[in-house]
């Protein structure tokens, strides 16, 4: 779940999902969990006959060959290693331009996500019992608050918050092509579900509760961010909690029915984007360390921490790798 990161998926992506798919955002939402839900299966049926830290790689390299399985895994790679990237420097835009328009501290974000870098590397290095304790703790504070900030909206909405979308004709005549547009974003709101697959070697019975943990994470994610969309009020607006732009103007934006309860959400904010770091890093290193055993990667991917028993090369690699630094000095946020 805090792979997921369900703050995230609805302050970032949900207000992407409503402007592409406009009144049929919540279908574009259960085709996409549907699709999810296929996905998840499958790494469930894999994780009973083949457990692996490998994850997708093993899973691959079992069905379809070492060839496909080293590119597939790649691509997974990637993507986990960006993710872990851009949530620290979310953060880092996040808690900067608020520290400045709240109190008038102006500290750099490199400064804030180079900070929280240290402290996921440290986290991820400790033993896997500390991080995912962490993340469990985490995730479950964030789910909380989310479903909290969803259930008082759907009690109260706020009619003078809305979000433009679907105003223009094309969205309208064109509705698979709206469906489609907010199928892609819902997929990143649901992207993650699958990293408990990593964590086969470190768990009790991993052939039982990894893919019970898979679906799970699914479910649980679709009943957490489900309560936050709102119906279209009209065809060219819908009814939503989130100004435009979302970030940053969002952690400025506070609802007279939590008054200075809308600090939760920050920090249901900040502790999404240390938790999907947490998350990423771990999943990343697991299949990393396990391709260094198998010889795919330099041999020194497959070692251990003597102390922690951690694949700390493999940590190392994907923090360094993953480090969102930016010469410029700016981070690139999609408008």
């Amino acid at each position: 779940m805090t792979h997921i990161g369900p703050a995230t998926s609805v302050v970032v992506y949900f207000p992407g999902i409503a402007l592409r798919a406009g009144p049929v955002m919540p279908l574009s939402f259960v085709l996409t969990t549907i699709v999810c839900l296929f996905v998840g299966s499958t790494v469930f049926q894999f994780s009973k006959y083949v457990p692996s830290s490998g994850g997708y790689y093993s899973f691959a390299t079992r069905g379809l060959g070492s060839r496909s399985g080293f590119m597939a895994t790649w691509s997974y790679l990637i993507y986990e290693i960006i993710g872990a990237a851009a949530a620290v420097g979310l953060l880092g835009y996040l808690v900067s331009d608020t520290l400045k328009g709240e109190f008038g501290l102006s500290i750099p974000w490199w400064i804030i996500a180079t900070a929280t870098t240290a402290l996921i590397w440290g986290l991820r290095t400790a033993r896997i019992q500390l991080s995912v304790r962490i993340s469990t703790i985490l995730g479950a504070l964030e789910l909380v608050i989310m479903l909290a900030l969803g259930i008082t909206f759907l009690i109260h909405p706020r009619p003078r918050l809305f979000l433009p979308c679907a105003s223009e004709a094309r969205f309208l005549a064109h509705h698979f092509g709206g469906i489609l547009g907010g199928m892609i974003f819902s997929v990143l709101a649901l992207a993650g579900f699958e990293s408990p697959a990593p964590l086969a070697q470190e768990a009790r019975l991993p052939g039982k509760f990894i893919g019970q943990a898979v679906m799970l994470s699914v479910s649980v994610s679709v009943s957490s961010t489900s309560s936050c969309p709102m119906p279209a009020r009209s065809a060219g607006a819908l009814e939503i909690w989130l100004p435009s732009p979302p970030i940053p103007s969002v952690l400025r934006t506070r609802p007279s029915l939590w008054g200075a309860g809308w600090w939760f959400v920050v920090f249901a904010l900040v502790n999404c984007c240390v938790a999907v770091g947490i998350a990423c890093t771990n999943s990343a290193s697991r299949v990393m360390y396990t391709m260094g055993r198998a010889g795919t990667l330099p041999a020194s991917f497959g070692r251990i921490h003597p102390t922690h028993l951690t694949p700390a090369v493999a940590i190392g690699v994907a923090q360094i790798v993953g480090d969102d630094g930016d010469p410029s000095g700016r981070l690139n946020v999609p408008s």
